[in-house]
């Protein structure tokens, strides 16, 4: 679904856009995934395996002790 907001060649993409379109494949949207609103929600990939939670908050404690 599409709606124009005025002039030419103007529009807004009101539909879940998923694909990268005529743009190639560096452009492609980043999709979560899964329903954020869950208690235990987490992105694939952005974690790498074997990360604890625990050492997560190692890693933020230290990021903040640099700081």
């Amino acid at each position: 679904m599409f709606l124009t907001t005025g002039g030419r060649g103007s529009w807004v993409a009101a539909n879940r856009v998923s694909e990268e379109g005529f743009l190639g494949e560096r452009h492609k949207p980043f999709a979560t995934g899964g329903d954020p609103n869950r208690p235990r929600f987490e992105v694939e990939g952005i974690v790498p395996p074997g990360i604890t939670d625990e050492r997560q908050e190692d890693r933020l404690r230290l990021l903040d002790s640099l700081d």
